[in-house]
Parts: C-alpha cells; sequence; structure tokens
C-alpha cells in the first residue's frame, strides 16, 4: 500500500473511533446535564395543608387537653390544700381537747374529805373517792341532818319523835338513791371514860339503823359504828361536854 492510501486509512479510523466514543457517552452526558427535579410543595401546596379543618380540630383538642389538664392541676392542688387545712383543723381541735381535759382533771377537786379516824372496810370508801354526783348529795344530808339533828333522851339510846323527822328523811335519801350504802357513825362528846362513851355511841348508831330498817331500808345497806369521843368536830368544855359533839352522822360508803 502506497504512502497516500495509509494516511486516508488512518483518517477514517480515527473518524470511526470519534463517532463511536459520542454515541456511547452521549446519553449520560445528556442524563448529567438535565435540571435537578423539585419535590419541594409549593406555597399554594403548603396553605391548604396548614389550614385543613383537620389541622383546626387538632388544635382544638389540644387547647381542651391545655386546659383540662391545667383544671386537674387546680383541683389537686385545692384537694392538697383542703387536706392540709383539715389536718391543721383537727390538730388543733385533739390540741384544745386534750388542754380542755387537763383543765377539767385540775380543776374537778374532792368536795369533801373522811378524816383518817373513820373506819373503812371491804368495798367501802371514803367520800373524796366517791363521784362528785355522790358527794354533793352527801353534803346535802350533812346540811339537813345539822339543822335537824337527831336527839336522845338523856343518858339513853332510844330517839325522839322529832329526831324520827330526820331519820324519815335520810331513809327518803337513800330510797331516791338505791345504789348507796351507808355508814351510821354514832359520836360522843369527852365527858365520862372513853370506853363508855364509844359503847354509847355505838349503841346510839345500832338505834338509828333500826329505825332506817323500820323505815323500809334494807338492812345490808346500813352500817352501825360507834366512834365515842374520838373525832370531835369542836372543842370540848375543861369538863369534856360538847352538845356538837353528841352527834350521829350520816355518811355514804359505796355508790
Amino acid at each position: 500500500m502506497s504512502s497516500e492510501k495509509k494516511v486516508i486509512f488512518l483518517f477514517l479510523l480515527l473518524i470511526a473511533l470519534i463517532v463511536s466514543c459520542v454515541y456511547i457517552h452521549a446519553p449520560k452526558l445528556a442524563k448529567e446535564n438535565e435540571p435537578a427535579v423539585s419535590f419541594e410543595p409549593t406555597q399554594l401546596e403548603i396553605e391548604p395543608i396548614i389550614n385543613s379543618p383537620l389541622n383546626n380540630i387538632n388544635e382544638e383538642n389540644n387547647k381542651i387537653e391545655i386546659e383540662e389538664n391545667n383544671l386537674n392541676n387546680e383541683n389537686q392542688q385545692e384537694t392538697q390544700v383542703i387536706e392540709v387545712e383539715t389536718n391543721i383543723e383537727k390538730k388543733v381541735e385533739d390540741s384544745l381537747e386534750n388542754d380542755t381535759t387537763d383543765v377539767v382533771e385540775e380543776i374537778i377537786e374532792p368536795l369533801l374529805t373522811t378524816p383518817a379516824k373513820y373506819i373503812r372496810e371491804n368495798n367501802e370508801k371514803n367520800i373524796e373517792d366517791l363521784s362528785i354526783d355522790t358527794q354533793k348529795l352527801q353534803i346535802e344530808i350533812n346540811d339537813y341532818v345539822k339543822e335537824h339533828p337527831v336527839i336522845f333522851k338523856r343518858a339513853g339510846y332510844k330517839t325522839t319523835k322529832k329526831s324520827d323527822k330526820t331519820i324519815k328523811r335520810v331513809a327518803q335519801f337513800l330510797k331516791d338513791n338505791p345504789n348507796i350504802k351507808m355508814e351510821i357513825a354514832g359520836h360522843t362528846d369527852a365527858a365520862g371514860k372513853a370506853k363508855v362513851n364509844q359503847q354509847i355511841s355505838f349503841a346510839r348508831a345500832q338505834t338509828v339503823k333500826n329505825r332506817l330498817i323500820f323505815f323500809g331500808i334494807d338492812k345490808n345497806r346500813l352500817i352501825a359504828r360507834g366512834y365515842g369521843e374520838d373525832i370531835p368536830i369542836e372543842p370540848n368544855s375543861p369538863n369534856g361536854y360538847s352538845k356538837e359533839n353528841r352527834r350521829v352522822e350520816f355518811n355514804i360508803v359505796e355508790e
């Protein structure tokens, strides 16, 4: 082959190679140069979504839920406040009640006391150990007997008719208060021998007991005791005489 023919052949081969490269790479270049497609919604597309009725309903529901939560929180706070106030009031009431109880216990004192020489046996009690109501009843009995004392015939054990009025009244006290038991306590002044005075005091107490039984009182509710001259309520005269010390007492010993 001549030199001219070789040059022409090479030239044609070069052209064929260029065409082949363009054919192969042209689609790829065209795809890379295409403008990018945006899928972002436009303002017109966004607004209908934002302003849709469904969103409005959701917003209203959210507001209602927030208000309900706030209301529940307020109710819980009010309930807690009420509970705290109630607890405080209860503590104050308990404190006042305890204080009142203490005051009552301090104020309540015996209205009467029994002298140490008086005898008390079995279930018998001193007057200060009985209830306030019983102590008031004892005071009423004492006041009546003081104004209307039991009187005996001189140097004897028999009561006078005037004394029966007093004994009947004491019997009525016992009938009105069937739960009480009573001691009939005989006393004398210091005139004469102490042993004789004790015997006289007991005999007179026994006589009054028998009169109370005669007026309808159960003997098991009565105790007769003689204390002689051992428990005076007034000083005796130099000779040992005292009208006040010659007496009979009606002392409640059980209730």
